[in-house]
């Protein structure tokens, strides 16, 4: 597929993310999945994620809970562990972006985020802000606090999240299940990317 031009590239990665979604079996386990993404470029196994990222983004929590259990899990463990390959930096960021989108879930894709080796690479602002939005911080509370305790450290400045996070602070300091130690790592994470309000957030733990 690298020799193709770049759009019958694209194409390409959108009919098959489509089949993946859409199908009626699992992409992992008939294998066509494993040696698309060996057999093409960096970019092209981004692009598919992010194909795979606006089709979840069309599909109720039913249909994205059956997603996750039938193929979705397993398809990002194997990735963990480098089958067929590891996911880059572009590619990971964007199954990162998958996470809001598995609401009934979330703690399990949370759950093979930590497992996932981080490059240090700057998250988009659109992950935090569709948590905060759906309310994820009072739903998820332990697994909103551990999803930032661990890529608050590999995000790089400028980082335009600080508002959507300082807006779910407030549940995570709430819940009982979130230790405080946890939030306190959080702030200083805020603080050390520039977040004027990592200080107003940590009054709320006193």
């Amino acid at each position: 597929m690298p020799e193709l031009p770049q759009e019958l590239r694209r194409q390409c990665t959108q009919h098959l993310a489509s089949i993946a979604v859409y199908g009626p079996g699992s992409p992992v386990e008939e294998g066509w999945l494993g040696r698309f993404l060996a057999a093409v470029e960096p970019d092209d196994r981004a692009n598919w994620a992010s194909d795979i990222g606006f089709i979840m983004r069309q599909l109720d929590e039913d249909a994205t809970q059956d997603l996750w259990v039938r193929w979705l899990s397993a398809y990002w463990s194997l990735r963990n562990e480098g089958i067929p390959l590891p996911p880059g930096p572009d590619g990971l960021e964007k199954m990162i972006d998958w996470s809001p989108e598995v609401a009934p879930v979330f703690p399990e894709p949370v759950d093979r985020i930590r497992e996932s080796t981080l490059p240090t690479i700057s998250y988009s602002r659109r992950l935090y802000t569709r948590l905060e939005q759906r309310g994820y911080a009072a739903r998820y509370p332990k697994a909103v606090a551990s999803l930032l305790q661990h890529l608050l450290p590999n995000a790089t400045q400028p980082f335009l999240a600080c508002q959507p996070i300082a807006a779910m602070f407030p549940a995570l300091v709430q819940s009982t299940g979130v230790p405080r130690q946890m939030l306190n790592r959080i702030c200083d994470e805020l603080a050390r990317l520039g977040c004027q309000n990592a200080g107003e957030l940590r009054r709320l733990l006193d």
